[in-house]
This record gives C-alpha cells, sequence and structure tokens, in this order.
C-alpha cells in the first residue's frame, strides 16, 4: 500500500562545532555537498564550493553526467 521513498540527502560527516553541529550532506539526485550547520537558535545550509566557485559533485552515479 504504501511505498518506501530514497531519502534525498544522505549524512555524509558530522562534528560538534561551537555550541552546534556541523555536517557535510549530499544530495542523492544532483551529488551536490552541503554543508549544513544547526545550533545556537539557528540553523543555515549552503553549497560546498571548489576553489574556482562551482559546487563540490559527489564521485557516483548522482554526480555524473
Amino acid at each position: 500500500m504504501f511505498e518506501k521513498r530514497k531519502e534525498r540527502f544522505t549524512v555524509k560527516s558530522t562534528e560538534s562545532f561551537r555550541g552546534g553541529d556541523l555536517s557535510v550532506l549530499v544530495d542523492g539526485q544532483t551529488g551536490v555537498q552541503y554543508l549544513a550547520f544547526v545550533g545556537m537558535g539557528c540553523s543555515s545550509i549552503i553549497p560546498l564550493l571548489d576553489r574556482d566557485g562551482k559546487p563540490l559533485v559527489e564521485p557516483g552515479p548522482a554526480g555524473e553526467d
């Protein structure tokens, strides 16, 4: 009756940082990596960029052209 959906984002790594948690998330559809911060009454998420300003893309099926 109900079909289990695959989660779009996976957590690549997590660590504590200044009263909150920093996590690297990977978008399962695009392969783009994001840095997420949650804590101290706020949260934010931003794409990780390489030195040329392009998003970091996880190698593998989601990141292939």
